[in-house]
């Protein structure tokens, strides 16, 4: 049981951490838009590959320290080891988008970068109520954020940003075991 805790824990921070995905857009906007250049590409894969870096050490960092936890304070440590520096890392991550949207004027990754504010918003939430002990509330912020989450790795797919359509549950779950 104490697993299935630290595995709804894990997809917490996946949650939080989920920042690849997509969004529908305007046909007539594609036309005129301008691709996104290889340079751009080069540098939004390497900031997903550091987001996928720092999260696997904070999967390794939570499974070290969840052993043995019973449900409460496994929510306590969730949110302190996952979803506050989670959010961190959603941060450092949505600034580097915003950059590279900004200087690429491709609208569609400036639509995934800007998936990186709903989600830091509801993952602020969620730090709200994993430090209230809500667990409910906590569950129903994870799974806006997993919504936002799949928004980005459509658009990730479109962009052809391979290192983008992470999986970071399959991240925090392979940081077990390395």
């Amino acid at each position: 049981m104490r697993w299935a805790w630290a595995i709804a824990g894990l997809a917490a921070a996946a949650l939080i951490l989920a920042g690849c995905g997509g969004s529908d857009s305007d046909p007539s906007s594609e036309a005129t838009a301008p691709p996104l250049t290889a340079a751009h590409a080069r540098e939004a894969n390497a900031t997903c590959e550091e987001m996928l870096r720092r999260t696997k050490v904070l999967g390794q960092g939570f499974i070290e320290r969840a052993s043995g936890a019973t449900p409460r304070t496994l929510l306590e440590l969730q949110t302190e080891l996952l979803v506050q520096p989670g959010l961190d890392v959603l941060r450092d991550t949505a600034r580097r988008f915003r950059r590279i949207a900004a200087e690429s004027g491709n609208p569609e990754l400036s639509l995934y970068a800007g998936l990186y504010e709903p989600l830091i918003q509801v993952g602020e939430l969620r730090l709200q109520a994993g430090r209230e002990g809500d667990p409910a509330e906590s569950q129903n912020l994870q799974r806006q954020m997993e919504e936002i989450g799949a928004e980005q790795r459509q658009l990730a797919v479109a962009l052809g940003l391979e290192s983008c359509r992470i999986d970071f549950l399959r991240a925090l779950v392979e940081s077990w075991s390395s």
